[in-house]
């Protein structure tokens, strides 16, 4: 058992992509089926779910930062504001 555990550590940076190509395959199914039955090809409709996929990504974590930056700002103008 514990060789076991031992050989999926170390193969983790293997193992680790294909499960999560695995996971977004059965996540965007649905998406790329419904766009197949609009008429739109199947690489084109991949492509346009992973786009998706990755500006939502970007758009959330530029979010996340603007909303640190903003909060790091307050919280420097009361310091100062302080002295």
């Amino acid at each position: 058992m514990l060789a076991l555990l031992a050989a999926l550590y170390a193969a983790r940076e293997i193992v680790l992509p294909i499960v999560l190509a695995i996971i977004l395959d059965l996540l965007l199914q649905p998406a790329l089926r419904l766009l197949e039955r609009l008429h739109l090809p199947r690489m084109l409709g991949a492509l346009l779910l992973i786009a998706l996929l990755f500006g939502t990504i970007v758009a959330r974590d530029h979010y996340a930062l603007l909303a640190r930056r903003f909060t790091l700002n307050r919280v420097l103008v009361k310091s100062t504001a302080h002295c």
